[in-house]
């Protein structure tokens, strides 16, 4: 390839000769020729993400994405700028950047992406041109990750390095120091290996210094010196110095364009347009051929990985593409015209399909090139009727733009003039070509004309509506529709119209004829029309028709009549029985727009694709642009058989094709993720991923809380445009979301949870290609909002809670045991006190009273008595002696009678036995109770009878102690904390019972408790 040189100028002129006429060549359609066209050409610019100005250099990774750079003119030497220079990924839908590292120089150009066989690539980038200093990167497209070369040992610090040339696997390259030159190897593991070296006078090791390593040797080329061949020892076997006066009369000539075919080495020199061939045994350039002269400025060699070969020639603005044959060049492509291209690189996957091309106008241009398939041609035309001139000609006629003659061999195509009897113009919407008694009758808006083919004249007829459609009846009648529902006739022979059928409400699509019969599509069936009768029916729905709604109508010998749908049906009409058969179903209900059998089977145009349809085993394959056809809709009236083919009419272009060469194009490819872009809470910033270790399919994205916002890109890999491809998404088995060709996913907030999302490609059939991409998104929330954190709140609400009960429960514990020791302390007190009193103070008013009997003072031996039998009341009310020997039943009996005769109150008392239910402490906290509640009523209840019951029932003992005295307010005393309820719930509370009191002012009170029993 000619590359473009931003030195070319000053090298020129430093060497004194003139500058070639153009910088580059290449493809770039603006207009082209009728002869050739591409089916496809695209251009893509800064609108479309396109960051580099200048494109330098372009390569294809393991995916088949396209990588780019070259240098822009906001990052110079002369500019101050913060700006680093960017490689570009483009997936066929979006541009990716990846900025270059930076080092203590800005990288200013990139004028190599060399591929590895490992799929990484080698950038050769340039940081000072003036100063020669430039450097190797090692780049993973698949990590996205840089790692600059180490030059060690002999080759420290080089002044000069030329680009990579691969051979065999291996990549080699040209270093220079002072006037010392290094071929160099490099290898796998990125180290360096010298080969050999050679001395120069010049600094020659530049971007147009070339090494070609062949199997026994190694060519150098450059610019500045001779051509040298030296073997792998380092030994020089030959110099060219011959080849500056033999070629061409110039200072210097290097190699500029290297292909390998065949085993060979085919080259052209710089500014040459001889194909050469290098013969190794001589170890010379030799000429390929005499029929291999180019008239070019410009050149490209390319081959791709895939081992085709393509040379591109530039002359005078056309251009040619060529193959080499037996060392002939052999055209593939001729007479492409070009306007205002400037393009610097290329590069392909397939040269059979495709060419991408780098500008220096911030463009990169894409050319599908025609296919050996399918020939197009009037591209940007939408064809009309077709019609066979003789075996290897048809006339073709646009909608808009009159006639055209196309030869199906030679691919010439040459306008028909038309010339008329009157000013019409260009032929309009000709919707047939029909032959009768060797006369063309075509259609012209609503004029029917008769054709001369050789004189390429008209003659009009005209009438009063758009003809619509039309056919043969007979050598004498044209049948035709038109606009306002009307079945007419024009007859040939005296030029007159005739109404046949006035339908008024039927808009009549097409026509076919059968001997008496005329069928016509309409849009609300199919009619059909007795010629013999003059008897017309539409049929419908409710005579067997699968659609409403019809396009076309046709008639084969073999087949009948047929009618094809807006939905995609096909169906044969059987006009003596009246019914309708289904032959065919569209599987994306498009459109029928129109059917030629051929060798038993249908090709089938339709408004999304090309149908290959096999009757026998209801077998068809779909073809579309993907394959090679200028459009996926077709038109109807616009297909022809021909000797060898068939030819389809579509809204852009025209297509012949074999049926037996065309084969279905492979689509197998991987739906990938290409980038991410999420919020990282660690960095407080948005970042965009391109590590493709990173973006598996069955990936787990995690979006943090403080921003849930995330972007998705995805590709086909393999594949050059991804917008041939439509694509659609569901969250968690949800319905399935159209994108169309849009090729990412944003959602700008996702609702905390998980999602599982899965993605689909479909080509233009709607068929899935490759696996479904599945990822997983987490969307985390903050903690707070989490159910988790409720679950810790609880927890934690739950732990405090039971603390505060455990707390309350201890404290309550350690109160009752306070409160039960302290009882248990007054009733050994009260033991104590009682037995002193019996013991001491009881023997010693006992003497006293002796002694006064004995002296017979009755004063004092009364007193004495009185004392005495106090001492004993008191010690019995501290400690019950009775308890032990009455047991409790019979003991409160007893206290019940002593408060009945020791007040005015009226005591009763009602006890079942309960002796053997309670031991002696508990007994004796009953018998306190009720004596400390029958104390306090006599005190200040004011009463005037009580009643105490001790009753059993259902294992509990009832305890009741009533009054009818002053009663009080309950609520009053709990307020201040009555000493004496205290003692008595806490006496029933020891006995694991539950104590009751109601009491209303001047009402009396009731003291009730409930006692759990004992088994006996």
């Amino acid at each position: 390839m000619i590359y473009f040189r931003v030195l070319c100028f000053y090298l020129s002129i430093k060497r004194g000769y003139t500058l070639v006429k153009s910088v580059v060549i290449l493809l770039l359609f603006s207009f082209f020729n009728l002869n050739a066209q591409p089916q496809q050409h695209l251009i893509f610019n800064a609108d479309d993400g396109l960051e580099i100005d200048m494109i330098r250099a372009i390569n294809f990774d393991n995916d088949g994405f396209l990588w780019l750079s070259g240098e822009n003119l906001d990052i110079r030497k002369i500019v101050l700028t913060n700006k680093n220079l960017v490689l570009q990924r483009f997936d066929g839908n979006a541009f990716d950047s990846v900025e270059l590292p930076h080092f203590k120089e800005r990288i200013l150009i990139v004028n190599q992406i060399h591929k590895r066989q490992d799929g990484t690539f080698i950038i050769r980038a340039e940081l000072d041109r003036d100063t020669h200093k430039y450097i190797f990167l090692h780049f993973d497209p698949s990590t996205t990750k840089f790692q600059p070369i180490k030059f060690l040992g002999s080759v420290n610090n080089p002044t000069n390095l030329s680009k990579l040339f691969s051979y065999d696997g291996e990549d080699y390259f040209l270093l220079q120091n002072s006037t010392n030159i290094t071929v160099c190897k490099l290898n796998k593991n990125l180290s360096i290996t010298p080969l050999f070296s050679y001395k120069t006078g010049r600094y020659i090791v530049d971007v147009f210094a070339r090494i070609v390593p062949l199997k026994d040797y190694v060519i150098i080329s450059e610019n500045q010196d001779d051509i040298k061949i030296f073997n792998w020892d380092g030994q020089l076997l030959k110099s060219f110095e011959h080849l500056r006066t033999k070629i061409k009369e110039e200072s210097y000539l290097w190699i500029d364009e290297v292909l390998y075919k065949d085993d060979k080495m085919y080259l052209f020199f710089y500014d040459e347009a001889q194909l050469y061939i290098f013969n190794e045994s001589e170890l010379a350039f030799e000429k390929s051929s005499e029929n291999s002269i180019l008239q070019s400025q410009n050149l490209k060699l390319l081959n791709d990985e895939i081992g085709h070969h393509l040379i591109v020639s530039e002359n005078e603005k056309i251009i040619n593409l060529l193959k080499i044959e037996d060392g002939n060049l052999k055209i593939v492509v001729d007479n492409l015209q070009v306007e205002n291209f400037n393009g610097t690189t290329i590069a392909s996957r397939n040269l059979n399909e495709e060419l991408w091309i780098g500008s220096d106008k911030n463009e990169l241009h894409y050319i599908k090139l025609p296919t050996n398939d399918i020939k197009t041609y009037l591209g940007d035309r939408s064809l009309r009727a077709l019609t066979s001139i003789n075996d290897n000609e048809i006339l073709a006629a646009t909608e808009n733009d009159g006639w055209h003659k196309v030869n199906l061999n030679t691919h010439q195509v040459t306008y028909f003039k038309a010339n008329s009897n009157s000013n019409y113009g260009k032929p309009y919407s000709t919707r047939n070509f029909v032959k009768i008694n060797d006369q063309l009758w075509a259609s012209d808006d609503n004029k029917f004309c008769v054709v001369d083919i050789q004189t390429e004249k008209l003659k009009h007829y005209e009438g009063n509506e758009f003809i619509v459609s039309y056919e043969k009846f007979n050598d004498s009648i044209l049948v035709f529709s038109n606009t306002i529902g009307q079945l007419n006739t024009f007859n040939v022979k005296d030029k007159s119209f005739e109404v046949l059928l006035d339908t008024d409400s039927l808009y009549l699509y097409d026509v076919s004829t059968d001997k008496n019969i005329v069928l016509a599509s309409t849009d609300k069936g199919v009619l059909a029309y007795d010629f013999k009768s003059k008897q017309s029916k539409l049929y419908t729905k409710d005579d067997g028709l699968s659609d409403d709604f019809y396009l076309m109508t046709d008639y084969d010998p073999e087949l009948g009549f047929l009618v094809g749908s807006r939905s995609g049906f096909i169906e044969s009409f059987n006009s003596l029985e009246e019914t309708f058969k289904t032959i065919y179903n569209d599987d994306l209900n498009a459109g029928i727009a129109t059917i030629v059998p051929y060798n038993n089977k249908l090709w089938i145009s339709t408004f999304n694709g090309l149908v290959y349809f096999d009757k026998e085993n209801s077998t068809s394959v779909r073809f579309s642009k993907k394959d090679g056809l200028s459009d996926n809709e077709a038109n109807r009236y616009s297909a022809l058989k021909t000797k060898e083919g068939i030819v389809v009419g579509s809204l852009n272009g025209l297509n012949y094709f074999k049926p037996e060469s065309l084969v279905k194009v492979d689509e197998s490819s991987e739906l990938i993720i290409t980038k991410t872009k999420q919020y990282d809470k660690n960095l407080n910033q948005f970042y965009t991923q391109l590590n493709k270790q990173q973006l598996n399919s069955g990936s787990t994205f995690v979006l943090p809380a403080e921003n849930r916002s995330f972007e998705l890109y995805f590709a086909l890999n393999n594949h050059s445009l991804s917008k041939d491809y439509n694509y659609r998404y569901r969250i968690n088995n949800s319905e399935w979301v159209d994108l169309k060709d849009e090729s990412n996913l944003r959602f700008p907030s996702i609702a905390p949870g998980e999602y599982n999302l899965e993605i689909e490609a479909l080509n233009f059939a709607k068929k899935q290609i490759s696996k479904p991409l599945v990822v997983t998104i987490k969307a985390n929330n903050f903690f707070y909002k989490t159910l988790w954190f409720y679950i810790a709140i609880s927890l934690l609400i739950i732990l405090i809670l039971l603390y505060i009960i455990n707390q309350a429960r201890l404290r309550r514990k350690l109160q009752e045991e306070y409160s039960s020791n302290l009882l248990i302390s007054q009733e050994e007190e009260r033991n104590r006190i009682a037995k002193e009193l019996h013991d001491s103070v009881g023997q010693q008013l006992t003497l006293i009273k002796r002694k006064a009997q004995n002296k017979d003072q009755k004063d004092i031996s009364e007193l004495t008595h009185n004392a005495l039998e106090d001492v004993r009341s008191i010690s019995r009310g501290l400690y019950p002696a009775l308890l032990k020997q009455l047991g409790l039943s019979e003991s409160i009996e007893h206290l019940v009678h002593e408060f009945d005769e020791s007040n005015e109150i009226f005591f009763s008392v009602s006890v079942d036995d309960i002796d053997a239910y309670f031991n002696e402490s508990e007994s004796l906290n009953i018998y306190r109770f009720i004596q400390e509640t029958l104390t306090n009523i006599s005190k200040h209840a004011k009463a005037n009878s009580v009643s105490v019951n001790l009753s059993t029932t259902n294992k509990m003992l009832i305890l009741s102690i009533k009054d009818d005295g002053i009663g009080f307010q309950l609520s009053n005393k709990l307020k201040f904390n009555s000493l004496g309820l205290k003692t008595l719930n806490e006496r029933i509370r020891i006995l694991k019972g539950d104590l009751f009191i109601e009491s209303r002012i001047g009402s009396g009170t009731e003291i009730k408790a409930e006692i759990p029993l004992k088994n006996e």
